[in-house]
């Protein structure tokens, strides 16, 4: 604390940073002031709003702040955060933030941990404190705009806390079809559940079926929505962002590919079949290895980079005859293009009937598209369209096998052409900067305005309850 405020309480430092048009440490402080319970609450409340209001003045024309928030950051849901914050990281100052849960680990997810953007979380160890820790995050971090990765209800909560804290627009961002996770049907309308049942339920159990049904029903709750794919339009509405990569970061080459190869020992004649993402045995890893080991070639290889293969998987692979496999551990998100560069082909076998097949795109076909691999894949209907530009040839289980051998024997020197075409015209970072451009420029009303400080310190802090007021109304 500066000389100039020796001698001063708590309230006192806020109100004159307040007048000092430095909103942000007034908001700190005056919650600061609210913890140790020196003030009444509603006397804290209302300074509270009145920086919320000094905040959103004094951020008119600058640039913008933006947060995206990630429920874990210790697992792949991290990836997509990756991708959204890379999104904006032209256009404004970004930073990720978010959770780490218990049972997922507790570190950053290993891809992640060199990326150059700022990363501040909470370790969720009860979920009945979660409000209360999502709070004090929120206070420490202002953003203008806060881009939610994925609708889990702790994305939920911290939207509402930002709209209530900062007036922030928040916007909901969709990537997968949530409820395949938990093995439910149907989101639940979360009004409806209030009228059958007096309230939302208590706050536990955040990770399991019913609060995500809710979470899901309440992707409208903010100022939009965003998908990264049409599947999931179709079902969410809202704009296309997809696993976006920067295009001068990806770019195939043959040099980039020749010292790949030298790096892992793979000479430059053969023919690498490659896996990049986390190895799992329903992500088509093992069967995928059956059908190369089936073709009795031995130009062939296998490489599997990413992560490591559980103990199952592993022996599975290990069992598996007639087939050169490599396996390259976890690998910084920074080096994916050259891993990818190892790669001549990749194969995404998909369960078609599952219910997450139906509304996701991988990531790491975008990875494999940006350095113009050849892809072969079942015609989901998040694929759809790539398939139908010819940057994907498609597959069946049935006739995968002679699809690959009739490649290898003679490949068609287009495809890559199509796939980095496909690449580059809609899936890079430049290609969604109108979408973004969109998100950072709009002016209209904030959902913001229908939360309000009154009763919230009580509700949050003491009660340990969601903040009052929600669900935002329409």
């Amino acid at each position: 604390m500066s000389n100039k405020f020796q001698g001063l309480t708590l309230r006192e430092v806020a109100y004159q940073s307040l007048r000092s048009e430095l909103p942000e440490k007034a908001v700190a402080l005056y919650f600061l002031d609210s913890l140790r319970g020196c003030n009444p609450a509603d006397c804290s409340e209302f300074w509270l709003s009145l920086a919320r209001k000094r905040w959103l003045r004094s951020r008119r024309g600058q640039r913008k702040k933006v947060g995206v928030c990630c429920w874990s950051l210790s697992h792949n849901p991290a990836g997509r955060a990756m991708a959204l914050a890379e999104a904006y990281a032209p256009h404004a100052d970004v930073e990720i933030l978010g959770c780490m849960m218990p049972g997922y680990g507790d570190e950053l997810w290993p891809p992640i941990r060199s990326s150059s953007f700022n990363c501040s979380y909470i370790i969720v160890e009860s979920d009945a404190e979660f409000a209360r820790q999502a709070l004090e995050l929120v206070i420490q971090h202002p953003y203008d705009v806060v881009h939610l990765s994925k609708p889990r209800i702790h994305n939920v909560i911290f939207g509402w806390l930002y709209q209530l804290v900062w007036g922030a627009r928040v916007i909901m961002d969709v990537d997968d079809e949530e409820l395949a996770f938990v093995e439910a049907d149907a989101p639940l309308n979360p009004r409806e559940f209030i009228r059958n049942h007096g309230a939302l339920p208590e706050l536990k159990d955040l990770r399991q079926k019913l609060w995500t049904q809710l979470a899901v029903g309440m992707v409208d709750q903010f100022d939009g929505v965003t998908v990264s794919n049409p599947a999931l339009q179709k079902r969410y509405g809202g704009q296309i962002i997809p696993h976006v990569r920067p295009e001068s970061r990806f770019r195939p080459s043959l040099l980039r590919s020749k010292a790949s190869r030298r790096e892992f020992g793979i000479s430059e004649d053969t023919k690498v079949v490659l896996f990049f993402g986390t190895p799992r045995k329903h992500k088509g890893v093992a069967e995928t290895a059956r059908v190369l080991a089936s073709l009795q070639r031995s130009d062939i290889c296998y490489v599997v980079a990413g992560g490591e293969p559980d103990v199952e998987l592993k022996r599975e692979l290990a069992n598996i005859s007639g087939l050169e496999i490599i396996l390259i551990g976890e690998q910084p998100y920074e080096r994916a293009p050259d891993i990818i560069a190892l790669g001549d082909v990749c194969i995404l076998l998909q369960d078609e009937t599952a219910q997450v097949s139906q509304f996701q795109l991988p990531a790491k076909l975008i990875d494999a598209l940006a350095m113009g691999l050849t892809v072969f894949a079942q015609k989901t209907p998040p694929l759809e369209g790539l398939v139908n530009q010819g940057a994907i040839i498609p597959v069946t289980r049935e006739n995968i096998a002679t699809k690959l051998q009739a490649h290898f024997n003679d490949p068609d020197p287009c495809q890559y052409l199509r796939a980095r075409e496909a690449f580059v015209s809609g899936l890079t970072v430049e290609a969604v900067t109108p979408v973004v451009d969109g998100i950072l420029k709009d002016d209209s009303p904030r959902r913001a305005e229908h939360l309000t400080w009154q009763g919230q310190l009580e509700q949050i802090l003491k009660k340990r309850k969601l903040p009052l007021g929600v669900p935002v109304p329409r």
